[in-house]
C-alpha cells in the first residue's frame, strides 16, 4: 500500500528526523508505527543511521510490527531480526535495518557479547518506562546513555500522575529537563497531602511548568488531529440478587466471609478491594495464595446473564473484556468454544485468533485488558467492546479501546461496561474519570502552551 501521510503525520516525521532525543505523544490509532518506521526509513537511506533498535511490548513485536512494515511500499523492502525465542542468539548477529525486541528482552540484550551499536533507539509504548524504581528503566538508563538518537512514542504519557513523565524524559536528555533524580523532580513540583508521605499531588502550576521544560523535544499529536469515528461510552447496570448484596455488605465491613465450608478472609485493604470486585462478578477466590491452587466460591452468574441477553441481542462482532481468570472460565459455560486472549494463552494462539478477528471471523472474543492493551491493530474485526466489569488501569482503559477505535475504524464505536449497583464498581468508574482529567489536562495545556509560544504551530 502506498504510504500517503496525514497531516500531522508529515510533521511528526520530520521532527522526529530533526530532533535526536525527543518524545512523541500521539494518541491511540494515530499511526505512531509507520511515523517511527518511516523516519528511521528516511535516515538509513540517507546514511544518517546504520542499525536502529525498536522497543516494545510482545505482542507490538510479534503482530503490529511485521504487520506495519509488510503493509506500507515503502518498507516492505526493510530488513529486520525480532530478537524473542530461542533463535535470538542467531538472530542478533544479521546484519539487518533494525533489531526489534520486547521490553522483558532487554536484560538478555544488555549482556548479549553480540549486542552491536545502534545509531538509533525507539521505544514504542514508552509509558512501559515510567517507573524508575524498575530494573526495565535502571537497564535503558545504562544502555541508552550514549545512543546517538532515541524516540519515545506514546499515547499515554500520564497514566496516573504527573510523575510519571519523570523518569521518560530522564531517558531522554539525563535529567537536564527535569532534574536529574526523581525525588529532586517530586519535592520540586509536587506537595504532600498526608501526614504519612505517601500521597502527593503537583502544585496548581507543575502542569505548565513541565510543559516549559519538555515542549522542545515533544512533539505532539493532539486527539483532534487524528480523524476518528464517533466513541460513546455507557453503562449496563446490574442488580445483585438481595442475599449476595448482604454477604457484600458483610465482607466489605468484616474483611471476612464465611460461606459453606470456605472462610474467606482479605487481609488488607488491597486484598479487600480485589476480592469486592470479584464479588461483583461473581466469585471469590480461597484458600492457597498460589493461582495454581487456590480454589474458587461461585455466588452468582448475574452479568453473565445479562451478558448473554445482551449478546442475543446484538448485530455485530462484540469484544469481551474480562480481568479474571475466573471470568474467562464462566464465560466458556456460557459461550462454549469463545476465543480467548489472555495469560494462559499462547502468543500463536493469539496471533490467530486477532487474525480472525480481524477477517470478522469471530462474532464473539474475549480478552484481557493487559493481554492485548498496547500497539494492537484490532479495528477489522468489529467496534462493539463489552466490559464485564471497569478496570482501576485509566491506562489499562483507554489502551484496550484504542485497540478497536483508530485509524482504519469504519463505523462508530461503543463501549458498554456493566456496572454491579452498590458495589465498588461505581468508585472505580469515578475514580477512572479523575486519571482522564489528569491526562486531557497535560495534553491540552501542552497544545495551548505550543500554540501561544510558537506562533500558531503545533
Amino acid at each position: 500500500m502506498r504510504f500517503l501521510p496525514k497531516t500531522y503525520q508529515t510533521p511528526a516525521i520530520e521532527f522526529v528526523k530533526a530532533t535526536p532525543r525527543c518524545a512523541l505523544h500521539a494518541g491511540i490509532g494515530a499511526g505512531k508505527t509507520v511515523i517511527g518506521l518511516t523516519a528511521v526509513y528516511d535516515l538509513w537511506m540517507g546514511l544518517d543511521i546504520h542499525r536502529a533498535l525498536y522497543v516494545a511490548p510482545l505482542n507490538v513485536i510479534l503482530n503490529t510490527f511485521p504487520d506495519e512494515v509488510a503493509k506500507w511500499d515503502h518498507t516492505q523492502d526493510m530488513t529486520y531480526s525480532i530478537l524473542h525465542g530461542p533463535q535470538k542468539d542467531e538472530r542478533i548477529a544479521e546484519d539487518t535495518q533494525v533489531h526489534v525486541i520486547n521490553y522483558e528482552g532487554l536484560q538478555w540484550l544488555l549482556t548479549s557479547p553480540l549486542r552491536p551499536f545502534y545509531d538509533m533507539v525507539i521505544l514504542d509504548e514508552s509509558h512501559w518506562v515510567k517507573d524508575s524504581k524498575t530494573e526495565r528503566f535502571k537497564m535503558l538508563r545504562d544502555m541508552l546513555a550514549e545512543v546517538p538518537r532515541i524516540v519515545e512514542m506514546t499515547g499515554s504519557p500520564i497514566g496516573n500522575t504527573l510523575y510519571d513523565l519523570w523518569a521518560q524524559y530522564y531517558l531522554l536528555d539525563k535529567g537536564d529537563r527535569l532534574f536529574r533524580r526523581a525525588d529532586i523532580y517530586k519535592s520540586f513540583y509536587f506537595q504532600q497531602v498526608d501526614y504519612q508521605g505517601y500521597k502527593w499531588e503537583p502544585y496548581d502550576w507543575a502542569e505548565v511548568a513541565v510543559i516549559e521544560k519538555v515542549q522542545d523535544i515533544t512533539f505532539q499529536v493532539h486527539a483532534d488531529d487524528v480523524e476518528l469515528t464517533d466513541l460513546t461510552e455507557s453503562e449496563i447496570e446490574c442488580h445483585l440478587p438481595d442475599k449476595v448484596m448482604k454477604q457484600y455488605a458483610e465482607f466489605e465491613r468484616d474483611y471476612f466471609l464465611e460461606y459453606e465450608e470456605a472462610e474467606i478472609e482479605a487481609f488488607n485493604a488491597v486484598s479487600l478491594s480485589s476480592k469486592l470486585r470479584q464479588l461483583a462478578n461473581g466469585f471469590l477466590y480461597w484458600g492457597d495464595t498460589n493461582v495454581h491452587n487456590r480454589q474458587c466460591k461461585r455466588f452468582h452468574d448475574s452479568k453473565f446473564e445479562i451478558l448473554q441477553e445482551f449478546v442475543s441481542r446484538a448485530r455485530q462482532n462484540i469484544m469481551i473484556v474480562c480481568t479474571f481468570q475466573e471470568d474467562f472460565a464462566a464465560l466458556q459455560r456460557f459461550f462454549p468454544g469463545i476465543p480467548c486472549v489472555y495469560g494462559r494463552t499462547t502468543p500463536t494462539a493469539n496471533r490467530k485468533n486477532f487474525k480472525r478477528w480481524n477477517n470478522k471471523e469471530l462474532p464473539l472474543m474475549a480478552i484481557h485488558p493487559r493481554s492485548v492493551g498496547t500497539g494492537l491493530n484490532l479495528q477489522d474485526g468489529g467496534s462493539l467492546q463489552v466490559w464485564l466489569s471497569p478496570d482501576w488501569s485509566y491506562l489499562a482503559k483507554n489502551q484496550t479501546i484504542g485497540r478497536v477505535h483508530r485509524t482504519g475504524q469504519q463505523q462508530d464505536v461503543e463501549i458498554e461496561v456493566i456496572v454491579a449497583q452498590g458495589t465498588i464498581d461505581e468508585l472505580i468508574l469515578e475514580t477512572l474519570k479523575e486519571k482522564t482529567l489528569t491526562t486531557e489536562s497535560f495534553a491540552k495545556k501542552l497544545r495551548l502552551y505550543r500554540r501561544a509560544v510558537l506562533g500558531g504551530k503545533i
